[in-house]
């Protein structure tokens, strides 16, 4: 019937579902439960959400090929984006924590409460920085089953509670819902084009986006409700106590970064500093050998990369006979992406400290001098493809394999390391 489309830039649906997203949530909030918080409180939330705005503002408008991208990218890790989720995470937990102590007097079931929802926050915090739900197989039936417990939480303790504390509960409840319902319902939506009939979509959806300006939103509610079971225990702070309302994000951020130092001090006080560049730009800047057990060598790494060319990458470790240049054990590994500590260092490459280990067998102490060698390589579709060192001030035992130290006898120590190759 009609020969014509309407064509809407993909971008646009973004901003629209951010509006209808957000715009409904803000005007009920400001309307019936901030001015019931602290002056403090109110000014942590509404700093909180400008912070949002100005994440999810730079990461939609910021094109995708702009160097500085990465830094506001809502999909990755270890940058503003998700340092700012990790620390509204973190807050949920302070305030809910602070709650439990100011009540546990009083309210002894609610300050059990909020003391297990400010644990489950604490954890969460840590988890959205430093990814640690990749050391659990299922990770996501974990995080349904604490997500049911705590609404169901909720919902009785609401039930129980009197008609001004219950909309902090019915708060918590909407964030929760957003938060773990949102990310649930995004996930089985693919990234690609969609078919919205006479009104042609250009570009395509990015549902994983929707997803984390969701999980935005969702943790924000839950902050608003923490901050208003705070309040409720404690109804006029003293002006210290709003002083340490404003200083809890740094109280967050301040482990964070403290944490983040220590590969680098890790290099500097306890590794053998070394200098092998790969292809694709990635470092060896340090190890540490401690090959003084009978049945293993356990090697630490020090690699410094980009974090996308850090992907994908992967560690061999040998032994090799230095009569023979026969391997005689080996040891294949993946890098490990929970090793990232780095923070927010736009331009650098950050340092991935590793530790591998590798069987001595049995025998091969006492059968001459074996070399401990080093390879790197990438997952390349069905194989792996070796990565070439191109400069070196260690030894190389050919142009992919560096020796970084030796096992008996002497043979390793009479190589003189190659000049450095460009």
């Amino acid at each position: 019937m009609f020969d014509f489309d309407f064509v809407i830039p993909a971008h646009s649906l973004n901003i629209v579902y951010i509006l209808l997203l957000y715009l409904p949530a803000c005007l009920v909030c400001y309307r019936k439960l901030i001015p019931r918080l602290s002056l403090a409180a109110q000014r942590l939330l509404s700093g909180m959400l400008l912070a949002q705005a100005l994440a999810i503002a730079v990461a939609i408008l910021l094109p995708a090929a702009d160097l500085w991208h990465w830094l506001w990218d809502l999909n990755r890790e270890f940058n503003i984006s998700s340092t700012l989720a990790s620390t509204q995470l973190a807050l949920v937990a302070c305030l809910a924590l602070a709650a439990a102590w100011l009540f546990r007097s009083r309210a002894g079931l609610r300050s059990l409460y909020l003391c297990a929802l400010g644990l489950v926050f604490l954890f969460m915090a840590a988890d959205e920085y430093y990814a640690l739900h990749e050391e659990f197989l299922h990770w996501k039936r974990y995080y349904v089953a604490v997500g049911a417990a705590l609404a169901l939480a909720t919902l009785v303790l609401a039930l129980r509670s009197p008609r001004p504390a219950r909309a902090w509960h019915v708060c918590f409840l909407i964030g929760l819902a957003l938060a773990g319902g949102g990310a649930v319902f995004y996930e089985f939506l693919a990234v690609g084009d969609v078919d919205l009939g006479i009104l042609r979509l250009e570009g395509s959806l990015d549902f994983s986006l929707w997803e984390e300006i969701t999980e935005f939103l969702g943790v924000w509610l839950a902050l608003l409700a923490a901050a208003g079971q705070f309040c409720e225990a404690l109804p006029a702070p003293k002006a210290h106590f709003a002083r340490l309302l404003y200083a809890l994000p740094l109280v967050w951020l301040a482990p964070l970064y403290a944490n983040a130092q220590l590969p680098y001090l890790e290099l500097r006080f306890l590794a053998q500093p070394a200098a092998v560049e790969f292809e694709r730009n990635v470092q060896l800047r340090g190890y540490r050998i401690d090959s003084s057990e009978a049945e293993a060598i356990h090697l630490r790494l020090y690699t410094a990369s980009k974090r996308g060319r850090y992907s994908g990458l992967g560690y061999t470790l040998s032994l090799v006979d230095a009569d023979s240049g026969e391997t005689v054990a080996s040891q294949r590994t993946r890098a490990a992406a929970h090793n990232r500590y780095w923070m927010l260092r736009p331009g650098a490459s950050p340092i991935y400290p590793q530790s591998l280990t590798l069987a001595v067998p049995d025998g091969a102490r006492e059968n001459g001098a074996h070399w401990i060698v080093l390879a790197l390589w990438r997952e390349d579709g069905a194989g792996f493809a070796r990565q070439k060192a191109l400069a070196s001030d260690q030894p190389l035992l050919d142009d992919a394999r560096v020796i970084l130290g030796e096992l008996g006898g002497s043979a390793a120590a009479s190589l003189d390391p190659p000049p450095a190759r460009q």
